[in-house]
């Protein structure tokens, strides 16, 4: 066999094509290896991995940290990076923390759980250890800083020189005792503040500190990987352990599981040693440095200086044949009958033959197409088109018609029942039934096909019962097997592509074009049907049973296995590993040895059942983490029953979903739905994004498969996503509240201050009915008749609130002093109208003639702002004016005020003048001045003079 692979290709995460060629030898790689890179989100030189309680992976890498679940790389953001630099050289996970040194300097530790950061120290750190509640540091001038409760303490190991450059040195405590590796000088230890140097040992090489190497404890002993030999340091000397009958330069790092020893041999290459001088070759590949190793299961991770690579042991549950050696462009592949040393392939239009040569030979050619066979004594029987039912003896070399029929009425079905010597045919129109088969008294029956002109495409015998099940392409019906007539029952509008007994279950597996039924046998009761909504299209073309009385059914979009009594079912289709997406009638076979066999459109496929996990899912997938992206971006740890809860103006979320211990994981799917909508597939990627959710509450759904199909539950999650203060109820209500406490206010001092009840209470009667109550009462109707605000209502409201703010603020403002400058007031009014009739789009021109100098009295002021409130507000109402023209003109004892509106009239008719038009009359009157409106509706022009002695 020879295989080729594609590792990632852009754009998608984690996709790994395969193409295998088969030469017809029944053997399969052992290892699949997919590579994350650059390509799909990740970075490329890795430096170091370590894992966490939770098999969550840390890469320390030319990027910074990175943590991985299995699916999702997510880069740690180092908010000290300007400090410490990107690049981070080394990483040990503790006691729920991660602390990692970075190549320029600087030690940060990372909480697991709330991703905080900690700066340590900014010294420049060449390795890191860690034992009990104390942290060592090695730095580059070979002194040690510990740090032990936030308090440092630097020790003075003597050394008076410097690693520089590339180099580096390595550091490793344990029992109190610490172990040194200085480059080009040797190995070192501390102990009761004593330096000893280890002496040199034939064949071991002096650490150079450049190719990676470090220390590394396993099983209460102390090792050192990255010379040519693996280095045991003990207490008073160091011993090294070749490797024998193994040809190397250097053994680059090992990790230890189950007993068992991976390493990496001269940068290039992945070994499990299974004995003394015997290893197993994992992987090799070629222009691209092996760095660290570490092994997780069936998972073997390797950090490399272009990505990171995911070792599996391939599944071997499955074979491909191909017969493209005698293959026409559009082979039918039919009936297969397995025999102790091979197997019989019939089909369009060669029958073939696969021996324990693991070779093709054709066979015969009987006719155009073989539907259908069944193997009797001396030969087979062959359903046909256009030779009708044939008997053909064993070598194939003479065919006897047993059935005539023509091309457009082919035996579709043929079936042998050995108990009776009975065989069962079947076409468009009849179930023929043969009795005494090969015997001078053969005698041919004919029951009519219930579903005349649809083909008979199975037939079942139910023993027990003595019925015989029959289905076509227009349903199923039952016939008495005694006196051949029909039952009272069968399935109608289905196209039945094959029927399948369990005489020990006592039941009647019934595929078709919509998935598969079960039918008790006793009581032709269906009692369970299994819709295969999964897959489109659905239709089943073939049924087995394995030897655990396990079913597996073929259908036009891969292969089903269902267990009955665990109600479990696993779906096989390309990727993981099938040949065929399309599957043919007929086309399937159990093999002498348990194996099933499957014909489709491009070959067949052989599975093992008894290497398939049928067992239940019993771990659950996680949410591993989620980053909140916005104008930063914040990642969090999912803790268990966490709602996650974040401003919608502010940020969208991403959700990561892992489930660490699968195996293939790049065969796992993904689905999703949002309070119980409609499923959403994941397609190529492992997260959810959450963008442009309003303020409110969602709870999520998760739901996955494994690679087998198995059903990967996840928890509920819930997702509170807040509105923003100032457009909350608490926001407008309290405004509200406000508001009028404030209007209150101004009442009271005013009435204190002045003394003058009577006129006080008309003027803020006037004010607030001019403006603030105005703009409160609308604002309670809008409060009062929507139940529920959105976001119309509230922007009404908002804006109300403003409005009223910009009142409130005059009437204070104007209280405060006794006199007020008539620019002042000119372009106070001049700012207000200008931003209220920009609303409508209205042009305005606003001029003035006077002095700077000249001013007015504060009660006038308030008037003649008022006024001009007033004006402003009715315009807006109930004009459609195009354009305002505004005139002050003012001398020492007089101010006129001169508004023209051209393109619309207001609503002054009789009896239509409301407060506002009365409160301007009475603001000007009780200042001695005078109004004048005219309407000249000829040349569409309002004109409103007023004029107020100074």
């Amino acid at each position: 066999m020879r295989i080729f692979k594609n590792f990632i290709k852009k754009g998608r995460l984690l996709s790994l094509v395969m193409v295998l060629v088969f030469e017809f030898v029944f053997s399969q790689p052992q290892y699949d290896k997919i590579i994350y890179d650059s390509y799909n989100g990740f970075t490329n030189t890795l430096n170091d991995l370590v894992q966490d309680e939770e098999k969550m992976l840390w890469l320390s890498t030319e990027d910074g940290l990175w943590k991985f679940d299995g699916y999702n790389p997510v880069r740690i953001k180092n908010r000290y990076e300007r400090e410490t630099g990107r690049s981070a050289i080394k990483s040990i996970v503790y006691k729920g923390y991660i602390y990692t040194i970075f190549t320029e300097r600087g030690c940060i530790s990372y909480n697991l759980t709330t991703g905080e950061e900690q700066l340590l120290t900014l010294h420049e750190v060449h390795d890191i250890s860690i034992e009990g509640n104390k942290i060592y540091l090695l730095l580059k001038n070979l002194d040690i800083l510990i740090i032990r409760d936030h308090q440092q303490t630097l020790y003075k190991t003597g050394f008076k020189r410097t690693v520089s450059g590339y180099k580096r040195a390595s550091i490793v405590v344990k029992n109190g005792v610490i172990f040194l590796s200085i480059p080009l000088l040797g190995f070192y230890k501390i102990e009761d503040n004593n330096l000893m140097k280890y002496s040199h040992v034939e064949g071991a090489l002096l650490p150079g500190g450049v190719f990676g190497e470090h220390f590394k404890i396993y099983s209460e002993s102390i090792f050192y990987s990255g010379l040519k030999y693996p280095i045991v340091i003990r207490k008073n000397n160091i011993v090294s352990q070749p490797l024998k009958g193994l040809v190397y330069h250097r053994i680059n790092d090992f990790d230890v599981f189950q007993g068992k020893r991976y390493f990496i041999k001269d940068s290039k290459s992945v070994y499990l040693e299974r004995g003394v001088g015997q290893y197993e070759l994992i992987m090799s590949i070629e222009n691209v440095e092996l760095r660290k190793i570490l092994v997780d299961g069936q998972h073997i991770y390797i950090a490399t200086n272009q990505g990171l690579i995911d070792v599996v042991k391939k599944q071997d549950y499955l074979v491909n044949l191909k017969d493209d050696v005698f293959s026409q462009r559009f082979r039918v592949r039919r009936k297969i009958i397995a025999q102790e040393n091979g197997l019989y392939l019939f089909s369009n239009p060669n029958i073939l033959w696969y021996g324990q040569d693991q070779t093709l030979k054709r066979v015969a050619q009987p006719a155009l197409s073989v539907y259908d066979a069944a193997k009797v004594e001396g030969g087979f029987l062959l359903g046909t088109e256009g030779k009708g039912l044939l008997f053909a003896h064993q070598d194939f070399t003479n065919f006897k018609s047993i059935l005539p029929s023509d091309s457009n009425n082919p035996v579709c079905t043929v079936y042998y029942d050995p108990r009776l010597n009975r065989v069962y045919a079947g076409d468009y129109h009849y179930l023929y039934l043969i009795n005494d088969y090969g015997k001078p008294a053969q005698k041919i029956i004919k029951v009519p096909n219930l579903f005349n002109d649809k083909m008979i495409k199975a037939v079942a015998i139910d023993e027990e019962n003595n019925r015989i099940l029959v289905g076509t392409d227009g349903g199923m019906f039952v016939v008495n097997g005694k006196n051949l007539k029909y039952v009272k029952f069968n399935i109608r509008n289905r196209i039945i592509g094959d029927i399948l007994i369990d005489k020990g279950q006592k039941l009647a597996y019934i595929g078709d074009d919509k998935g598969l039924s079960i039918l008790r046998l006793k009581d032709l009761r269906i009692v369970k049907q299994l819709a295969f909504d999964f897959m489109y299209p659905s239709k089943i073309t073939g049924l087995l049973q394995d030897e655990k009385g396990r079913l597996w059914a073929s259908t036009y979009s891969g292969i089903v296995g269902y267990d009955y009594a665990k109600d479990l079912m696993i779906n096989l289709r390309k990727k993981n590993g099938l040949m065929n997406t399309e599957y043919n009638y007929k086309a399937k076979a159990k093999m002498q040895d348990g194996r099933l066999i499957f014909g489709g459109l491009n070959g067949y496929d052989i599975i093992n059942p008894q290497k398939m996990n049928f067992s239940l899912n019993k771990e659950k997938g996680v949410v591993s983490g989620y980053h909140l992206i916005g104008k930063d971006s914040l990642y969090r740890k999912m803790m268990k029953d966490e709602s996650i809860s974040y401003r919608g103006d502010t940020y969208y979320s991403r959700l990561y979903l892992s489930v660490p211990s699968t195996l293939q994981r790049h065969q796992c799917t993904f689905e999703y739905r949002v309070n119980q909508g409609a499923w959403n597939a994941l397609k190529d990627r492992y997260y959810i994004d959450f963008i442009g959710l309003s303020a409110d509450v969602y709870h999520i759904e998760v739901r996955g498969s494994d690679e087998l199909g198995k059903k990967i539950p996840f928890q509920p999650i819930t997702i509170k996503v807040k509105e923003s203060f100032y457009e909350s109820s608490y926001f407008i209500v309290g405004s509200l509240i406000l508001i009028f406490s404030l209007a209150i206010l101004v009442f009271y001092l005013t009435n204190r201050n002045l003394n003058v009840k009577n006129e006080i209470y008309e003027r803020v009667s006037m004010d607030l009915h001019d403006e603030v109550g105005t703009v409160l009462s609308k604002t309670s109707l809008i409060l009062q008749y929507f139940k529920t605000i959105d976001d119309e209502q509230k922007n009404k409201i908002v804006e109300n609130i403003n409005q009223a703010n910009f009142s409130l603020r005059a009437y204070i403002n104007n209280s405060k002093h006794q006199e007020v400058a008539i620019m002042d007031l000119y372009d106070h009014c001049k700012e207000f109208v200008t931003e209220t009739l920009s609303i409508k789009g209205i042009d305005l021109d606003f001029n003035y003639q006077g002095s700077d100098q000249d001013k007015i009295g504060s009660e006038l002021n308030r008037d003649v702002t008022m006024c001009m409130y007033e004006i402003t507000n009715n315009i807006i109402k109930h004009s459609s004016a195009s354009k305002v023209s505004i005139l002050f003109e003012w001398s020492k004892k007089f101010l006129s005020i001169k508004v023209e509106e051209h393109g619309g009239q207001l609503m002054v008719k009789e009896g239509s003048v409301g407060h506002g038009i009365k409160n301007l009359e009475k603001r000007v009157l009780r200042n001695q001045g005078n109004i004048d409106i005219v309407n000249d509706a000829e040349h569409q022009k309002m004109v409103i003079s007023i004029g107020f002695k100074i």
